[in-house]
């Protein structure tokens, strides 16, 4: 603190309470310290009042370094956790270093988990770093186990935050939903440039401050890297929030050894993965076929709308240009880093946005997606923007009444008589002109389609609505087919056929 000598305080006339600053500065690290202000010698004619002194206490709140998380949880079978610890950005301290080592619980090292210890070293406008622990899986845990991480040692006259984290080691066996989210590495730097503090970080996260390492912390909703920090000394932590975690269904089958076929259900524009559940009805199944789920989130544009960032026709309307096809692609790996994943039956199901965005994964991760139904989103008009590395199962699906998405192509406007859009968006192709650019694709020939219908999948139109066309001569892994429900909306009443007919369809077409 700099010392204020007695000195006189004018008051002006009439005026209400006047506030009095007073300039502290600090040491790295010290004690919580009080000081006093008195009032006296009142002039003019005034009286002071009953309160003449108050007390400031000055708070230690300079910023350090901890672990980000006071547990963690992570599968038997996952082959590696990664444990978060955080600094504050204060770049007076310079580089910083500090000592870390595991030690049992109730786990074992060597047995559950691999032992480890080492010291971490923070450069000046680093306020991030892992600690990767490798997860031994042989099948011996039962029962949950557990084991710490301690941190020690802090240099350079840092404050050590929340000092321990405690790992638990979950049971493979017997667990119906566990929350995964992709691997986590924002590379979160501070640098001094033009007089700011000017922090940058990787991966789409957003940005959250608080005052020490275990919080509360403070989302700043508008926060975009890179982001500026005017104060010249910002006693303050910074981290980015974890990307968008999921609750994975897991059947009772599971046995943590033979490898599931995966299933993602990516919800329309203004749904949510819940809502999108509740209306498609696919987790029943993940049950009764056995298979992997998950409806993961997309993010909210400036509305507070949730969209995916799928094609250039939807629906990215505000050009935020978020990385969603990077962010599934790095699901998908964390998923199969956790769980017994079969690699070959790798599907997406899209509604509306959602399946516009199952297409663009099947353009540009075509290598791990086995196949991709969409029930009312399109593919790519511009054939240049889609590139497939190898063929890809499609199966479209849609209405002939659909006014939002119409069967014969179109855009989304800001003037379209069904769905008024935030902007005007490049067109978009005919279901018809999917299919037959997904044929090219993949290399499938020969559609031949069925004199009438032959399922029946909404409730909207009396009986058999639904007519398939297929290609008759598609390569391994490269089946493209077309069901066109006969007066179907764009979100039409599904059918308790619906469901497992899709499902059905993607689980009978793996990679070969």
């Amino acid at each position: 603190m700099i010392p204020i000598p007695p000195s006189p305080w004018t008051l002006p006339p009439r005026m209400s309470p006047r506030p009095m600053d007073l300039i502290t500065a600090a040491s790295p690290t010290e004690p919580t310290k009080n000081f006093r202000v008195d009032l006296s010698n009142p002039t003019g004619g005034a009286v002071l009042g009953s309160r003449t002194t108050a007390t400031i206490t000055i708070a230690d709140n300079d910023p350090g370094a901890g672990f980000e998380l006071g547990s963690y949880s992570v599968r038997e079978n996952a082959g590696i956790i990664a444990v978060t610890v955080l600094r504050g950005n204060d770049v007076a301290f310079g580089s910083i270093t500090l000592d870390y080592a595991t030690s049992n619980l109730t786990a074992t090292a060597g047995q559950d988990y691999q032992a480890v210890s080492g010291t971490l070293a923070f450069e000046q406008n680093e306020t991030v770093k892992t600690i990767p622990i490798p997860i031994l899986w042989n099948g011996s845990v039962s029962n949950n186990t557990s084991f710490t991480v301690t941190l020690s040692n802090l240099s350079g006259g840092a404050t050590l935050g929340r000092a321990s984290t405690t790992v638990n080691i979950l049971d493979a066996r017997g667990l119906t939903s566990r929350t995964v989210a992709p691997e986590f590495d924002t590379a979160l730097t501070i640098r001094r440039e033009e007089g700011v503090n000017l922090l940058t970080w990787a991966g789409g996260g957003q940005l959250q401050r608080a005052d020490r390492p275990t919080g509360p912390w403070q989302m700043l909703m508008n926060a975009t890297s890179p982001y500026a920090v005017q104060s010249a000394l910002p006693t303050t932590f910074y981290r980015v929030t974890r990307p968008r975690p999921v609750n994975l269904y897991v059947p009772s089958s599971y046995d943590g050894q033979t490898p599931l076929p995966l299933v993602i259900l990516l919800h329309g524009y203004g749904f949510n993965g819940v809502a999108q559940e509740n209306y498609m009805q696919f987790r029943p199944l993940a049950e009764a076929r056995g298979f992997l789920y998950c409806y993961p989130e997309s993010t909210p544009d400036s509305t507070g709308t949730e969209f995916w960032n799928a094609t250039d026709s939807c629906c990215d309307f505000f050009n935020t240009g978020t990385d969603d096809a990077g962010y599934l692609r790095a699901l998908i790996d964390e998923i199969g880093r956790q769980f017994a994943m079969d690699r070959k039956r790798i599907h997406l199901i899209g509604w509306s946005n959602g399946g516009f965005m199952a297409y663009r994964m099947a353009c540009q991760s075509a290598d791990i997606i086995a196949g991709i139904a969409s029930l009312a989103g399109m593919t790519f008009l511009d054939p240049g923007r889609c590139a497939p590395s190898e063929p890809v199962n499609i199966l479209h699906i849609h209405g002939t009444t659909d006014a939002n998405v119409p069967y014969a192509g179109g855009a989304l406007t800001t003037t379209g008589q069904a769905a008024q859009a935030p902007a005007n968006m490049p067109a978009y192709p005919s279901a018809l002109q999917t299919v037959q650019y997904w044929a090219g694709y993949n290399g499938a020939r020969d559609p031949v389609t069925d004199p009438g219908p032959s399922m029946d999948l909404t409730a909207d139109v009396p009986g058999l609505d639904t007519v398939i066309t297929r290609y008759a001569n598609s390569p391994p892994s490269g089946a493209v087919e077309l069901w066109t429900i006969n007066g179907g909306s764009h979100g039409p009443a599904l059918s308790s056929e619906f469901a497992p007919r899709v499902v059905d369809w993607l689980l009978a077409h793996p990679k070969r």
